[in-house]
């Protein structure tokens, strides 16, 4: 009988070779992942350790020389927050639900950011409410921080 085929021993020589490819490849594919999901992980850390130290606070509302409402909102957070960067606004202020235009009512903090403790006028750009009217106002600032106030005008009194 004549038999053709492969040797046990080129055969098992076969099977290990393609055991150590696959090996190798996981252990590629895996080393990436567990990389990737490292990274992320302290990313993740990093952005969980910024929220816990960020907070916003707006301290009171009132009439504004202009007729808008101002605000007066303190960083009572342990970490310096910025307001802008580039020219964009990282604050965001809404009446109602509705996103508003805001500015510095005496001008910007130093590098457009607040430090721990210091405190910035913000007009809205809101008018005050109209007699027997009111307004929410929601402040939201970087790393999930926020604060609201309710300024109302009763019979001509304002509140905030």
């Amino acid at each position: 009988m004549n038999r053709k085929g492969v040797t046990p021993v080129v055969a098992t020589s076969l099977l290990l070779l393609i055991s150590i490819a696959t090996v190798s490849t996981s252990a590629i594919f895996l080393s990436d992942t567990v990389d990737d999901v490292g990274e992320g992980v302290k990313e993740r850390l990093g952005v969980d350790s910024k929220e816990q130290k960020a907070e916003l606070s707006i301290e009171y509302g009132y009439r504004g020389s202009n007729g808008n409402i101002w605000l007066e909102v303190t960083n009572d957070g342990d970490m310096t927050l910025a307001t802008e960067e580039d020219g964009v606004k990282l604050w965001n202020i809404y009446s109602d639900g509705n996103k508003l235009s805001w500015t510095y009512a005496y001008g910007a903090p130093s590098d457009n950011a607040l430090d721990p403790g210091d405190t910035v006028t913000i007009d809205t750009m809101k008018a005050y409410p109209a007699v027997g009217s009111s307004t929410t106002i929601v402040l939201r600032g970087q790393y999930d921080t926020s604060s609201s106030i309710v300024c109302s005008n009763s019979n001509g009194e304002d509140s905030c």
